[in-house]
């Protein structure tokens, strides 16, 4: 981990313990009415991150966090203990992400983002709190990141296999045998059959029409189901 990201998650640990921030906390919080009750925010956090307890509990919490997010009374010190609270996750998609922006500059994007989503989320509509609000910041910003990109990368071909595949080593292996196998087409059916993109998608991406991308992956198709009957 960066110093700098540290840096980032010990100035908001700072903020939600500031006396003001403390007495906010204990009306968010009771301490009266467990398991939602914690005596101060290094427990909750604490609790949220261990890997014991209740899930359905902890996803509680989070969502009682979430309706003050995107609500009038301690909106920000909710907005900070969520952030805190999904730290972990938002550890790993920064390792995802760093093969397209520069670390400051990336962890600055998903500070914003993270707050972004938090802000606009509609707690009525989410059931599971942690994995829909980190799902939305990464793919949100693999698609600012995209726009930005003329072509599909082979760095981010690599990490989009990673999310799907054990290791970024098998994710190197997997495109390595396919352009072996298919030359500069292997590309594109990796992008479409493992790594998810849309034919369209991934076709724009390689300087293909959509129809010259659909074609060449049915074209390689039939040759795979020729070659293994």
């Amino acid at each position: 981990m960066s110093s700098n990201w540290s840096a980032l998650y010990a100035r908001l640990v700072r903020s939600v313990n500031r006396h003001s921030r403390m007495m906010a906390f204990s009306e968010l919080f009771p301490a009266e009415h467990p398991p939602s009750g914690f005596r101060d925010p290094a427990r909750m956090l604490d609790w949220l991150h261990g890997r014991c307890g209740d899930r359905d509990a902890r996803n509680a919490v989070l969502s009682r966090l979430l309706g003050y997010a995107s609500g009038r009374a301690h909106t920000d010190l909710a907005v900070e203990l969520l952030i805190l609270a999904l730290w972990p996750g938002l550890s790993v998609i920064r390792r995802r992400l760093l093969p397209f922006r520069e670390t400051a500059v990336l962890e600055a994007d998903l500070l914003a983002q993270v707050t972004v989503t938090i802000r606009q989320a509609h707690p009525s509509r989410i059931i599971s709190v942690a994995a829909t609000l980190l799902r939305n910041v990464e793919r949100d910003l693999r698609r600012a990141y995209r726009k930005e990109v003329p072509g599909l990368t082979r760095a981010e071909l690599a990490t989009e296999l990673t999310l799907r595949v054990a290791t970024p080593d098998d994710a190197e292996a997997i495109l390595k045998a396919a352009q072996a196998e298919f030359g500069a087409d292997g590309v594109l059916v990796v992008a479409v059959h493992v790594a998810g993109f849309s034919q369209k998608d991934a076709g724009a991406r390689l300087g293909l029409s959509h129809d010259a991308a659909r074609k060449r992956c049915q074209r390689l198709l039939v040759r795979l189901k020729k070659e293994n009957p």
